[in-house]
This record gives structure tokens, sequence and C-alpha cells, in this order.
């Protein structure tokens, strides 16, 4: 369309320009430039068009077309941080199999050792349909430094009773019978997926590289890597992350070894501990529970929806046009539309079918995580050196498993917070006076579980009547990134004698989205700067209660003398706080430059505090912080009402006076007269 639009103007550019001359040349001109951008515009269109024809709905390029009563939610995960839908678990066997196996659920262990024996009792309750036979055997092995190795014979064994015609029927052999489903063993090809995570309390380990060492029967797989060591009270926690794939077959080599190993620069690798996995058994447990779920009723019960087939009514709806707003990718620059919701024409046909929903039940679950104890030694000599959280994944070869995350070794940050004032403060604990501080509550937690808690508090605002000024500063330290961080705020009401008193209740206000941001902002070469908040307080204690009724007639009556109740919204204070997040490297560089920002600091001289100065600016607010509002509403009230009557009464008092006094002294000339 653009190339006919351009042959066409240079044929009317001929012939116009040469009739016209200059000035037809500039006319042609502005009239060439509006037929190319009306062919440009019409372009743009149609690839519009063939653009969201072959895009999905995601209400943006196309229209999601909702139900009534119905809604659309959007689920964004959190770029910077690790997010597992899998539990944590020291018992691989009850966490897997409890859900479909109602038996297992109610096999309860007690005692001293009970995560020991809770782990054997389940698996062995488990393993009794499939493999009841696990018996220790000593092999001759001239590699061994022993001379010999010691392997596990596993296998299956049942007893029945014969009758009497098998009893005497000594030339045939005894028929087992049906044998059942859950012994129908098959060779497998299984991809196992190890992924560690983190180490706990690992004995002799000292900064320097790690080696993670796979082995299952003659395969071996190893990986060097430099872990991230941190802090956590007393335990030292290794972020190890990594992640080792190898293919087994089912039956086959069962013990999964996994070693860690403490590699010095200039000393031999020490071996740290190892744990080990028994992937066969796994392998035909989750396949008895990939049965059970497809035929557990009370599974199904709970795990299928619909119950029935849902069908809904047929409705077709058009799209009427564009509005200027949002840009697709794919399509050229400038063009930049999205949907209008008054541009969807919905109609429902009578008499056709529309969406189905079949009954369908959820994936299985995924594997857990698990807490493995690493161990050192053989057999009573054994001990234990510490723990990895881990999670084991089993699939058959070829199919796709879960990649681990990137690290999630901490950086320190600090979080800058300036705390303004609060203003709107309806609600009072002292006669229409607080002496009201905020109270700041920071709790956060990284990746690793690492919970930091810090408490401060403002300056005292005295005889605060509506609005309390603070202009505090502080830094709180923590480690990026965070799977918890939150601010809570509570306005409080300093009392001399008794405990302070909560004005509103605590609100708290989440900063993880607040952290992600600035860490995707540092990493793009930049400082997100202070973000301004209003923190609303909007609950209180007795912001339900009412008046009786005759304290409600008795205010009516005396408006004047009683304040106004107001409503509920209009009781809502609002605290006006700066937040800003940062990384500790970036802070000093800024710090140096602009100027250091201190822990604990006021900022600005707090306004409307009680003092001379207060007193001078502003004589009248004083004496309402001094009094109260409602008393100085009413001194108002006297002073308006009651000093004309005063005056009236004087005034005729001094008529009276006057009167009095001009007779008595009429009285006095008439008997001077008189004498």
């Amino acid at each position: 369309a653009v190339q006919k639009a351009a042959v066409h103007a240079k044929h009317q550019a001929a012939k116009y320009g040469m009739n016209k001359g200059a000035k037809g040349s500039q006319e042609l001109d502005a009239k060439l430039l509006d037929e190319n951008e009306r062919h440009v515009i019409m372009e743009n269109d149609l690839k519009l068009e063939a653009h969201t024809e072959t895009q999905l709905p995601d209400g943006y390029t196309a229209p999601i077309y909702v139900r009534e009563n119905g809604f659309v939610m959007r689920l964004k995960k959190c770029d910077t941080g690790a997010a597992y839908d899998r539990c944590t678990t020291a018992n691989w066997y009850r966490t897997v199999l409890e859900g479909t196996f109602p038996e297992i659920k109610s096999l309860k262990i007690k005692g001293e050792d009970e995560p020991e024996r809770d782990i054997l009792a389940v698996r062995d309750h488990a393993m009794a349909r499939l493999m009841n036979m696990r018996i220790p055997m000593d092999v001759q092995d001239p590699s061994a430094e022993a001379g010999h190795t010691t392997c596990l014979v596993k296998g299956h064994v049942t007893c029945r009773k014969l009758s009497d015609f098998e009893a005497t029927d000594t030339d045939n052999e005894v028929q087992s019978g049906i044998v059942p489903l859950e012994r129908l063993w098959q060779d497998d090809s299984v991809q196992v997926s190890i992924n560690l995570l983190t180490g706990h309390g690992l004995k002799d380990f000292v900064d320097s590289q790690m080696r993670v060492v796979v082995k299952l029967g003659n395969k071996t797989l190893e990986k060097n890597l430099t872990p991230f060591v941190s802090k956590h009270g007393s335990v030292e926690v290794a972020n190890i992350y990594c992640q080792l794939d190898l293919e087994a077959r089912m039956p086959g080599a069962s013990e999964l070894d996994i070693e860690i190993w403490s590699v010095p620069q200039l000393l031999s690798p020490v071996l740290l501990g190892v744990a080990r996995v028994d992937i066969e058994d796994r392998w035909m447990l989750l396949k008895q529970r990939s049965l059970r779920e497809q035929t557990q009723q009370d599974f199904l019960n709970q795990a299928v929806w619909p119950l029935k087939t849902c069908v809904f009514p047929k409705v077709e709806y058009e799209r009427t046009g564009f509005v200027t707003s949002t840009l697709i990718e794919g399509l050229p620059p400038g063009v930049t539309r999205k949907w209008k919701a008054a541009e969807l024409r919905q109609e429902v046909v009578e008499g056709q079918q529309g969406d189905r929903i079949e009954p369908s039940r959820p994936p299985s679950d995924r594997a857990p995580l698990e807490l493995l104890q690493l161990t050192r030694g053989v057999g009573v000599t054994a001990e234990v050196v510490g723990q990895i959280r881990a999670w084991v994944d089993l699939v058959p070869y070829g199919d796709v498993t879960d990649t681990l995350p990137p690290n999630v070794a901490g950086v320190d940050y600090e979080l800058r917070v300036k705390l303004h004032d609060v203003k709107n403060v309806q609600v009072f604990r002292d006669s229409e006076r607080n002496d009201l501080y905020i109270q700041l509550h920071f709790k956060c937690q990284d990746m690793l579980g690492k919970a930091l808690h810090r408490t401060v508090e403002t300056g005292v605002h005295r005889f605060a009547v509506h609005k309390g000024s603070f202009n505090k500063q502080w830094i709180f330290k923590f480690q990026a990134p965070v799977s918890t961080c939150v601010l809570e705020f509570t306005v409080m009401d300093m009392d001399n004698f008794t405990e302070p008193d909560q004005v509103y209740f605590p609100v708290e206000y989440s900063l993880a989205e607040l952290v992600q941001n600035a860490i995707m902002t540092e990493q793009a070469g930049h400082l997100m700067g202070m973000v301004t908040e209003l923190i609303t307080f909007n609950q209180w204690k007795g912001m339900n209660n009412t008046p009786g009724c005759w304290t409600r007639l008795v205010k009516r009556c005396f408006g004047c003398w009683y304040p106004k109740q107001r409503a509920k919204e209009d009781m809502y204070a609002e605290l006006k706080v700066e937040f800003e997040c940062v990384s500790a490297a970036a802070a000093e560089v800024r710090d140096a430059e602009q100027g250091a920002f201190l822990d604990s600091h006021t900022f600005l001289e707090p306004e409307g505090h009680l003092g001379w100065r207060a007193a001078l600016d502003n004589p009248s607010g004083m004496v309402v912080m001094i009094l109260g509002p409602t008393v100085a509403k009413r001194l108002c009230f006297a002073c308006k009402s009651l000093l004309p009557f005063a005056c009236c009464i004087l005034l005729l008092l001094a008529i009276v006076l006057l009167v009095y006094f001009s007779l008595d002294i009429a009285v006095k000339i008439r008997s001077a007269g008189a004498h």
C-alpha cells in the first residue's frame, strides 16, 4: 500500500507541480504527507488486526471474556527470589505417601528417637507389599581395603497355605498363583536429578572450595564450587546450589551416595559427610502412588474438580475498536493500542453449548525439600556431622525436570526511612490531647530463613491535638533478596504513670516489592531514590461503640456545646513516610559524595511542639493545645454568648445607679433649699 501511494504521489506531483508552481509544490508536500500517513496508519491497522487474531487473550493485546460474577487474577513471580512449591520434610516416605495412603497417615510413632523410627516404620510399612526382604551380605572384593564389601539383597517373600492336593503332589512345582500388580517389576530408565541447596552445621569445613560427589553403582559425578558461607546464630550455612543429573536403570543400583568434600588450597581434600538415598525404593513407591491417585476414592473426592461436567452457554462477542495506550510487541514503532472494556460486545446464543469443563485431577505433588543427615563413619561408629537441604527428582528418562534457581547468597542492603508527621488524628486517649509518638518494628527474613527484628521510636510530641511532627530518620540493615520484609507502624500515646496506649491499631507496610525494585534498578546501573508513601490508620479501639439514645439526644439539643460526631472515614489518620532501599556499597559511595545519612537522627526541627516559639507564632493554637479543642470551643462559645449578656447587665446596673444617685442628689438639693 505504501509503494502504491508513493507511485501515485509522483504522478500527482508532476501534474500538480507544473500547474501550480512553487506554492503548489508546498501544498502538494502537505497533501502527499497526509496521504502517506493515511496509508501507513492503514498498514499498521492491518498488522495490528493480524497480530491480535493470532494472540491468545491476555487482557493487553486481546480482550479476555469474563463471565458475570467472574474475575481474572494475575500471578507474577518475584524475579529476584526463589519460589519453591515444595514442602520441607525430614521423612520423604510419609510426606509423599500419606496423601494417597490413609494407613500411612494414621501410622503414629512415639519415642525419644521418633524421627529415625518414623522413617523406618513408614518405609517398611509402604514396602511390605512390594519388597519385604532386605538382607545385607558380604561379598569378596579384592579392590576394597578389607578385602570384602557389603551389599544389599532385596526381594519379596510370600507364604500361603497349600491345599491337600498341592501338598501330596511332589512331582510338580507349586504354582504361585496370580502375581499382584504391585510386584510386577519392570525395567525402567529413570532420570535422577539431585538438587543441593544449602549445608548446615558442617563439621571441619573451612571457608574454602567444596566438592560434591554423587555415586550410583559404577557411575560417579562430581562438581567443584565455592560456596557462600553465612552464620545464622551459632550455625554456619554454606550455600551450595548445584544440580547434577544422571541416568539409572530400575531395578538396579539402588543406593545413591551424596558426598560433600572440603578442598583446601594447600591440603588434601577432606570428606565432610555422606548422605544416602535409596532411589529404587522411592521409584517403586512413586509408581504405587500414581496407581493410588487413580483409584483411591477419598483422594479422588478431594482432588477431582469439578465433580461433573460443566457446560456454559455459548457467548459471541466482537471487537469494535482500539484506544492508544500500550505498546504491543512485534508492531511498528508508535503503534501503542489496547482494547477498551466498552468495546467488547457480548451476546448469548440460545440453544447452543459453549465451553465445557470436564472433571480432572491435578498432577502429582513434586518431591519435597528434604533435610538429609550427613554422616561420617560406618556402622556403630557413624556420627552425624551436619545436614543438607536438597530434593531428588525421579522421572522417566527424557522428561523435563525443574532447573535449580540461582544462588541466593545475601547482599548487604540498607533500608533508609524518613518519618515526617502524622495528620488528622481524631482518636484521643487524654481528653482530646495525645502525647504522640510513633513506634516502628522492622521484621525481615532472608531467603535462608534468617530473621531480623528491630524496634525504634520517635520523640514524643507533647499535647498534640490533630497533628504530630517528628522528622526522624533511621537505617535498617539486612541482606537481600528477602522472603519477607515488613515495617510495622503504631501510633502511641505516652503516659507518665501508666503503660503507653495505642491510639490506632498497628499497620504493616510490606517492603518486599520495594526491595525487589531496588535490586533490579541497581542491576540496571541506577539508584531508585526516595519513595514517598502515606500510611493510613483506619482502625482503633472502640471504633464501633455507639453512644446511648439519651446521650445522642443531649448532644443534638446542645450541639453548640458538644463537638460534632465525625464519620469513621473522617477519623482516619495519615502518616507521611519516605523509603529508600539501596545496597551498602552504593550507599557508602553516595554518602561520600552527598553527605552521610545518619541513623536515629532528626533531619529537621519538628513543628508545633509546646514552647515559647510556638506560643508567639500561633497563640490561638497554643490555647487549643493546652485546653483541648472542646474546652477551647466552649470557652469561645461562652465568650461569644455570655459577654453581650454581661454587658447588658452592667449597662442596666449603671443606669439604675445613675437614677439612684440622681434622685439622691435631687432630694439633698431640695432639703438644702428648704433650710
